[in-house]
């Protein structure tokens, strides 16, 4: 049997990360290309090393995205995590 290497699957992934939210409104994503969040840099970050297709990009549940804690604008986080299917 030949194995089809054009078949992809997706497996569910943590990301733990702390940051300084000086910069930021807050951590979760937003869909407004004003605003500039945590999960907006991260979401970015990943579609740009090929993670994440475009098609899911306006759509964080796609991915299943999932947070596990909110800061408000301006507000540091030591640990944070999302979750998501990359």
């Amino acid at each position: 049997m030949i194995a089809d290497t054009n078949k992809s699957f997706k497996l569910k992934v943590a990301i733990f990360f702390g940051y300084n939210g000086e910069n930021y409104n807050g951590l979760q994503w937003q869909n407004a290309t004003d605003v500039t969040t945590i999960e907006n840099v991260i979401q970015q970050a990943l579609f740009q090393r090929g993670f994440i297709l475009e098609s899911n990009m306006k759509e964080p549940k796609r991915v299943k995205w999932s947070r596990a804690a909110r800061t408000d604008k301006k507000v540091h986080a030591l640990c944070n995590a999302i979750s998501l299917k990359l």
